[in-house]
Protein backbone atom coordinates (compact mmCIF):
# COMPACT_ATOMS: atom_id res chain seq x y z
CA UNK A 1 0.00 0.00 0.00
CA UNK A 2 1.25 3.13 -0.84
CA UNK A 3 1.83 6.28 1.86
CA UNK A 4 -0.93 7.39 3.87
CA UNK A 5 -2.81 10.55 3.33
CA UNK A 6 -3.93 12.44 5.90
CA UNK A 7 -7.92 12.88 6.37
CA UNK A 8 -7.83 16.87 5.65
CA UNK A 9 -5.47 16.57 2.57
CA UNK A 10 -8.08 13.93 1.44
CA UNK A 11 -11.13 16.61 2.06
CA UNK A 12 -9.21 19.14 0.20
CA UNK A 13 -8.62 16.74 -3.20
CA UNK A 14 -12.39 15.95 -3.20
CA UNK A 15 -13.10 19.45 -3.24
CA UNK A 16 -10.57 20.41 -5.50
CA UNK A 17 -11.54 17.80 -7.60
CA UNK A 18 -15.36 18.58 -7.73
CA UNK A 19 -15.31 22.25 -7.54
CA UNK A 20 -12.92 21.87 -11.08
CA UNK A 21 -14.79 19.57 -12.88
CA UNK A 22 -12.28 16.49 -12.74
CA UNK A 23 -14.38 13.12 -13.82
CA UNK A 24 -12.09 10.66 -12.98
CA UNK A 25 -13.34 8.74 -9.99
CA UNK A 26 -11.23 8.67 -6.20
CA UNK A 27 -10.98 5.33 -4.22
CA UNK A 28 -10.13 5.81 -0.51
CA UNK A 29 -8.57 3.24 1.05
CA UNK A 30 -8.06 3.27 5.02
CA UNK A 31 -8.56 1.18 8.58
CA UNK A 32 -11.72 -0.02 10.03
CA UNK A 33 -13.67 3.10 11.71
CA UNK A 34 -11.27 5.25 10.78
CA UNK A 35 -14.18 7.91 9.01
CA UNK A 36 -13.74 7.29 5.50
CA UNK A 37 -17.51 7.28 4.55
CA UNK A 38 -18.14 10.46 7.13
CA UNK A 39 -15.06 12.79 5.36
CA UNK A 40 -16.81 11.76 1.87
CA UNK A 41 -20.38 13.11 3.34
CA UNK A 42 -18.42 15.77 4.96
CA UNK A 43 -16.63 17.29 1.63
CA UNK A 44 -20.52 16.79 0.09
CA UNK A 45 -21.95 19.21 2.88
CA UNK A 46 -19.62 21.46 2.85
CA UNK A 47 -19.74 22.13 -0.76
CA UNK A 48 -23.63 22.21 -0.40
CA UNK A 49 -24.26 19.34 -3.04
CA UNK A 50 -26.18 16.09 -3.02
CA UNK A 51 -24.89 12.90 -1.64
CA UNK A 52 -26.08 8.93 -1.74
CA UNK A 53 -24.53 6.54 -0.23
CA UNK A 54 -24.75 3.16 -2.04
CA UNK A 55 -23.33 -0.44 -0.06
CA UNK A 56 -22.43 -2.04 -3.27
CA UNK A 57 -22.01 -5.09 -1.32
CA UNK A 58 -25.86 -5.18 -0.25
CA UNK A 59 -26.22 -5.29 -4.05
CA UNK A 60 -26.30 -7.98 -7.14
CA UNK A 61 -25.17 -6.90 -10.87
CA UNK A 62 -28.46 -7.38 -11.86
CA UNK A 63 -29.80 -4.57 -9.29
CA UNK A 64 -27.40 -2.46 -10.04
CA UNK A 65 -28.14 -2.97 -14.16
CA UNK A 66 -32.00 -2.71 -14.08
CA UNK A 67 -34.35 -5.59 -14.47
CA UNK A 68 -34.62 -6.77 -17.93
CA UNK A 69 -37.98 -6.93 -19.61
CA UNK A 70 -38.99 -7.61 -23.17
CA UNK A 71 -39.91 -4.54 -25.43
CA UNK A 72 -43.03 -3.92 -26.32
CA UNK A 73 -43.40 -6.42 -30.20
CA UNK A 74 -40.99 -8.96 -27.51
CA UNK A 75 -37.74 -8.48 -30.58
CA UNK A 76 -35.50 -7.14 -27.81
CA UNK A 77 -34.80 -6.39 -24.12
CA UNK A 78 -35.27 -3.37 -21.91
CA UNK A 79 -33.85 -2.32 -18.78
CA UNK A 80 -35.76 -0.85 -15.99
CA UNK A 81 -33.89 1.64 -14.34
CA UNK A 82 -33.22 1.42 -10.74
CA UNK A 83 -33.29 3.75 -8.31
CA UNK A 84 -30.75 4.01 -6.63
CA UNK A 85 -28.17 6.19 -8.93
CA UNK A 86 -28.92 9.77 -8.85
CA UNK A 87 -31.12 11.96 -10.89
CA UNK A 88 -30.33 15.47 -11.29
CA UNK A 89 -34.03 16.20 -11.22
CA UNK A 90 -34.92 14.38 -8.28
CA UNK A 91 -31.43 14.63 -6.35
CA UNK A 92 -29.95 18.14 -7.94
CA UNK A 93 -27.33 18.70 -10.47
CA UNK A 94 -24.17 18.15 -8.49
CA UNK A 95 -23.44 15.40 -5.93
CA UNK A 96 -21.22 12.36 -5.22
CA UNK A 97 -22.14 9.34 -5.56
CA UNK A 98 -20.47 6.78 -2.82
CA UNK A 99 -19.53 3.58 -3.96
CA UNK A 100 -19.27 2.78 -0.21
CA UNK A 101 -17.23 -1.04 0.93
CA UNK A 102 -16.20 -1.42 -2.78
CA UNK A 103 -13.44 -3.88 -2.28
CA UNK A 104 -16.40 -5.85 -0.08
CA UNK A 105 -18.37 -6.08 -3.32
CA UNK A 106 -18.59 -9.68 -4.58
CA UNK A 107 -16.33 -9.58 -8.00
CA UNK A 108 -19.56 -9.65 -10.24
CA UNK A 109 -20.76 -6.52 -8.77
CA UNK A 110 -16.91 -4.77 -9.34
CA UNK A 111 -17.56 -5.88 -12.85
CA UNK A 112 -20.85 -4.31 -13.36
CA UNK A 113 -19.51 -1.00 -12.32
CA UNK A 114 -17.03 -1.03 -15.16
CA UNK A 115 -18.69 1.19 -17.14
CA UNK A 116 -20.24 3.46 -14.24
CA UNK A 117 -16.80 4.47 -13.17
CA UNK A 118 -15.20 5.00 -16.53
CA UNK A 119 -18.14 6.20 -19.14
CA UNK A 120 -20.48 7.37 -16.44
CA UNK A 121 -22.94 5.18 -17.98
CA UNK A 122 -24.90 1.87 -16.69
CA UNK A 123 -26.96 0.32 -19.02
CA UNK A 124 -29.53 2.85 -20.43
CA UNK A 125 -28.68 5.05 -17.46
CA UNK A 126 -26.01 8.43 -17.73
CA UNK A 127 -24.62 9.88 -14.23
CA UNK A 128 -25.68 13.37 -14.14
CA UNK A 129 -22.62 15.89 -15.13
CA UNK A 130 -22.60 17.38 -12.34
CA UNK A 131 -22.08 14.05 -9.90
CA UNK A 132 -18.66 12.50 -9.35
CA UNK A 133 -17.86 9.08 -8.18
CA UNK A 134 -16.04 8.17 -4.70
CA UNK A 135 -15.61 4.71 -3.46
CA UNK A 136 -14.27 3.68 -0.31
CA UNK A 137 -13.23 0.46 1.35
CA UNK A 138 -10.51 -1.33 3.77
CA UNK A 139 -7.63 -2.62 2.73
CA UNK A 140 -6.29 -6.45 2.29
CA UNK A 141 -4.13 -5.96 5.41
CA UNK A 142 -7.25 -5.50 7.59
CA UNK A 143 -8.44 -8.77 7.09
CA UNK A 144 -12.53 -8.04 6.69
CA UNK A 145 -14.22 -9.05 3.90
CA UNK A 146 -11.89 -8.37 0.92
CA UNK A 147 -11.92 -9.05 -2.79
CA UNK A 148 -9.14 -7.94 -4.78
CA UNK A 149 -10.06 -4.57 -7.58
CA UNK A 150 -9.30 -6.38 -11.36
CA UNK A 151 -6.99 -4.32 -12.85
CA UNK A 152 -9.43 -2.99 -15.49
CA UNK A 153 -11.27 -1.62 -12.39
CA UNK A 154 -8.84 -0.42 -10.50
CA UNK A 155 -7.39 1.55 -13.39
CA UNK A 156 -10.46 3.82 -13.13
CA UNK A 157 -9.60 5.00 -9.98
CA UNK A 158 -7.21 7.60 -8.27
CA UNK A 159 -6.40 5.96 -4.97
CA UNK A 160 -5.50 7.17 -1.68
CA UNK A 161 -4.48 5.48 1.76
CA UNK A 162 -6.24 7.78 4.60
CA UNK A 163 -4.54 7.91 7.69
CA UNK A 164 -5.98 9.22 10.84
CA UNK A 165 -3.85 10.90 13.88
CA UNK A 166 -5.42 11.67 17.49
CA UNK A 167 -4.56 15.45 16.74
CA UNK A 168 -6.27 15.17 13.23
CA UNK A 169 -9.75 13.74 14.65
CA UNK A 170 -9.70 15.88 17.71
CA UNK A 171 -9.35 19.01 15.49
CA UNK A 172 -11.50 17.95 12.69
CA UNK A 173 -14.11 16.03 14.08
CA UNK A 174 -13.99 15.75 17.99
CA UNK A 175 -14.51 19.23 19.44
CA UNK A 176 -16.36 20.15 16.46
CA UNK A 177 -19.07 17.58 16.98
CA UNK A 178 -18.88 17.80 20.79
CA UNK A 179 -17.31 14.65 21.68
CA UNK A 180 -17.77 14.10 25.16
CA UNK A 181 -14.66 15.71 26.91
CA UNK A 182 -13.32 12.75 29.04
CA UNK A 183 -12.78 11.48 25.55
CA UNK A 184 -11.30 14.23 24.00
CA UNK A 185 -9.44 14.73 27.02
CA UNK A 186 -8.43 10.47 27.23
CA UNK A 187 -7.24 10.95 23.41
CA UNK A 188 -5.27 13.96 24.29
CA UNK A 189 -3.05 12.13 26.60
CA UNK A 190 -3.11 8.60 25.20
CA UNK A 191 -3.24 9.30 21.52
CA UNK A 192 -2.20 5.61 20.70
CA UNK A 193 -5.26 4.17 21.82
CA UNK A 194 -7.49 6.52 18.98
CA UNK A 195 -7.23 2.97 16.94
CA UNK A 196 -6.22 0.24 18.50
CA UNK A 197 -7.15 -2.71 15.78
CA UNK A 198 -3.85 -4.98 15.20
CA UNK A 199 -5.07 -7.83 12.51
CA UNK A 200 -1.78 -9.64 13.76
CA UNK A 201 -3.57 -10.16 16.78
CA UNK A 202 -6.48 -12.41 15.60
CA UNK A 203 -7.22 -14.25 19.28
CA UNK A 204 -8.32 -9.98 20.32
CA UNK A 205 -9.41 -8.68 16.89
CA UNK A 206 -13.07 -8.77 18.07
CA UNK A 207 -12.43 -5.78 20.62
CA UNK A 208 -10.68 -2.72 19.80
CA UNK A 209 -10.96 1.23 19.44
CA UNK A 210 -11.54 3.29 16.37
CA UNK A 211 -12.96 6.55 15.99
CA UNK A 212 -16.15 5.65 15.00
CA UNK A 213 -16.39 3.52 18.69
CA UNK A 214 -14.99 6.70 20.75
CA UNK A 215 -17.98 8.37 19.19
CA UNK A 216 -20.21 5.77 20.42
CA UNK A 217 -18.81 5.97 23.84
CA UNK A 218 -19.07 9.76 23.87
CA UNK A 219 -22.75 9.26 23.58
CA UNK A 220 -22.91 6.80 26.42
CA UNK A 221 -21.11 8.99 28.49
CA UNK A 222 -23.62 11.81 27.63
CA UNK A 223 -26.35 9.22 29.10
CA UNK A 224 -25.08 10.09 32.56
CA UNK A 225 -24.97 12.11 34.93
CA UNK A 226 -21.10 13.47 35.21
CA UNK A 227 -21.47 13.64 38.93
CA UNK A 228 -22.44 10.30 39.61
CA UNK A 229 -20.85 8.56 36.25
CA UNK A 230 -18.07 6.40 37.93
CA UNK A 231 -20.62 4.50 40.12
CA UNK A 232 -22.92 4.00 36.95
CA UNK A 233 -22.26 0.04 36.32
CA UNK A 234 -24.03 0.29 33.38
CA UNK A 235 -22.48 2.48 31.22
CA UNK A 236 -19.47 1.13 31.91
CA UNK A 237 -20.45 -2.24 31.15
CA UNK A 238 -21.68 -0.64 28.14
CA UNK A 239 -17.93 0.50 27.48
CA UNK A 240 -16.04 -2.53 28.65
CA UNK A 241 -18.10 -4.36 25.67
CA UNK A 242 -17.02 -1.70 23.18
CA UNK A 243 -13.10 -1.89 23.69
CA UNK A 244 -10.55 -4.00 24.27
CA UNK A 245 -9.10 -4.42 27.65
CA UNK A 246 -5.71 -2.44 27.46
CA UNK A 247 -8.32 0.45 26.33
CA UNK A 248 -10.49 -0.50 28.41
CA UNK A 249 -8.53 -0.47 31.95
CA UNK A 250 -6.54 2.62 31.03
CA UNK A 251 -9.88 4.85 30.04
CA UNK A 252 -11.77 3.60 33.12
CA UNK A 253 -8.90 4.86 35.57
CA UNK A 254 -8.34 8.42 33.43
CA UNK A 255 -11.94 8.66 34.33
CA UNK A 256 -11.84 8.34 38.01
CA UNK A 257 -9.36 11.00 38.12
CA UNK A 258 -12.01 13.53 37.54
CA UNK A 259 -12.85 13.09 41.58
CA UNK A 260 -9.52 14.00 42.47
CA UNK A 261 -9.28 17.27 40.09
CA UNK A 262 -8.90 20.70 41.66
CA UNK A 263 -12.21 22.70 41.55
CA UNK A 264 -12.93 23.57 37.97
CA UNK A 265 -15.94 25.94 39.10
CA UNK A 266 -13.67 27.81 41.57
CA UNK A 267 -11.33 28.51 38.84
CA UNK A 268 -14.91 30.25 37.03
CA UNK A 269 -14.85 32.60 40.03
CA UNK A 270 -11.24 33.28 40.62
CA UNK A 271 -10.29 31.04 43.75
CA UNK A 272 -7.08 29.96 44.04
CA UNK A 273 -6.94 26.50 42.90
CA UNK A 274 -3.81 24.48 42.29
CA UNK A 275 -2.58 22.61 38.98
CA UNK A 276 -1.99 18.91 39.56
CA UNK A 277 1.63 17.69 38.81
CA UNK A 278 0.42 14.50 37.24
CA UNK A 279 0.59 14.43 33.12
CA UNK A 280 -2.91 12.87 32.98
CA UNK A 281 -4.43 14.57 35.68
CA UNK A 282 -3.81 17.88 33.56
CA UNK A 283 -5.03 16.47 30.29
CA UNK A 284 -8.23 16.17 32.29
CA UNK A 285 -7.91 19.87 33.70
CA UNK A 286 -7.90 21.55 30.30
CA UNK A 287 -10.47 19.12 28.53
CA UNK A 288 -12.68 20.24 31.69
CA UNK A 289 -12.24 23.16 31.96
CA UNK A 290 -12.61 24.03 28.46
CA UNK A 291 -15.80 21.99 28.04
CA UNK A 292 -17.03 24.23 30.89
CA UNK A 293 -15.91 27.58 29.54
CA UNK A 294 -17.29 26.66 25.99
CA UNK A 295 -21.12 25.69 28.13
CA UNK A 296 -21.37 28.87 29.71
CA UNK A 297 -20.44 30.61 27.03
CA UNK A 298 -22.59 28.94 24.27
CA UNK A 299 -24.86 29.59 26.83
CA UNK A 300 -24.95 33.20 26.67
CA UNK A 301 -24.71 32.96 22.80
CA UNK A 302 -28.20 31.40 23.01
CA UNK A 303 -29.81 33.37 25.03
CA UNK A 304 -28.62 36.59 24.09
CA UNK A 305 -28.85 35.41 20.67
CA UNK A 306 -26.12 37.40 19.53
CA UNK A 307 -22.08 36.70 19.59
CA UNK A 308 -21.95 38.58 23.39
CA UNK A 309 -21.48 37.53 26.64
CA UNK A 310 -22.92 39.23 29.93
CA UNK A 311 -20.57 40.60 32.72
CA UNK A 312 -20.68 38.05 34.76
CA UNK A 313 -19.68 35.69 31.89
CA UNK A 314 -16.95 37.82 30.79
CA UNK A 315 -15.54 37.69 34.45
CA UNK A 316 -15.66 34.22 34.31
CA UNK A 317 -14.07 34.01 31.31
CA UNK A 318 -11.13 36.42 32.53
CA UNK A 319 -10.60 34.31 35.34
CA UNK A 320 -10.48 31.40 33.39
CA UNK A 321 -7.75 32.98 30.69
CA UNK A 322 -5.66 34.24 33.96
CA UNK A 323 -5.69 30.20 35.19
CA UNK A 324 -4.24 28.95 31.85
CA UNK A 325 -2.02 31.45 31.62
CA UNK A 326 -0.41 31.29 34.77
CA UNK A 327 -0.64 27.44 35.50
CA UNK A 328 -0.19 25.94 32.14
CA UNK A 329 2.61 25.57 29.56
CA UNK A 330 2.74 26.09 26.04
CA UNK A 331 1.44 23.07 24.46
CA UNK A 332 -1.47 22.69 26.75
CA UNK A 333 -1.97 26.68 26.57
CA UNK A 334 -2.55 25.57 22.87
CA UNK A 335 -4.68 22.64 23.58
CA UNK A 336 -7.01 24.80 25.62
CA UNK A 337 -7.10 27.62 23.46
CA UNK A 338 -7.99 24.70 20.04
CA UNK A 339 -10.35 23.10 22.09
CA UNK A 340 -12.26 25.56 23.53
CA UNK A 341 -12.60 27.69 19.49
CA UNK A 342 -13.70 24.57 17.80
CA UNK A 343 -16.36 23.89 19.91
CA UNK A 344 -18.67 26.06 18.45
CA UNK A 345 -17.48 28.64 15.53
CA UNK A 346 -19.29 31.49 18.02
CA UNK A 347 -16.12 31.41 20.56
CA UNK A 348 -13.51 31.91 18.12
CA UNK A 349 -15.36 34.67 16.46
CA UNK A 350 -16.17 36.23 19.43
CA UNK A 351 -12.38 36.15 20.74
CA UNK A 352 -11.55 37.78 17.61
CA UNK A 353 -14.10 40.98 17.48
CA UNK A 354 -14.02 41.56 21.56
CA UNK A 355 -10.76 43.17 23.26
CA UNK A 356 -9.75 40.37 25.23
CA UNK A 357 -6.26 41.51 26.03
CA UNK A 358 -5.31 38.06 28.52
CA UNK A 359 -6.80 35.97 25.38
CA UNK A 360 -4.43 38.21 22.60
CA UNK A 361 -1.13 37.44 25.04
CA UNK A 362 -1.54 34.17 24.77
CA UNK A 363 -2.13 33.61 21.33
CA UNK A 364 1.43 35.22 20.80
CA UNK A 365 3.05 32.83 23.53
CA UNK A 366 1.96 30.06 21.75
CA UNK A 367 1.87 31.51 18.23
CA UNK A 368 3.81 28.78 16.60
CA UNK A 369 2.57 26.03 18.24
CA UNK A 370 -1.12 27.01 17.30
CA UNK A 371 0.33 27.24 13.23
Amino acid sequence: MKAETRIKDVEEILKYSIENGLKKPIMIYGKVGVGKSETVRKVASDLNIGFIDMRVLLYSEVELKGIPFPNEDRTSTVWLKNNLLPEADRDGERGILLLDELPAAKPAVMTALYQLCLDRALGEYSLPDGWHIVATGNREEDRGVYYEMPPALSDRFIKFNMMTSAEDWLNLYAYKHRVHHLVTSFISFAPERLHTYNPELEMTSSYFATPRTWVGISDMLYTSDEEKLNSNRIVWELIRGSLDDVTYSMFSEFCRLKDELPDIDGILDGKAVAMPGEEDKKHLVVGTLANKTASIMIGDFEVLHRNTLDEVTVGKVERVLEFVKKNLEPSLMAKFLKELSLKDSRIGDYFQTEDFELYDEIIDEISSIME
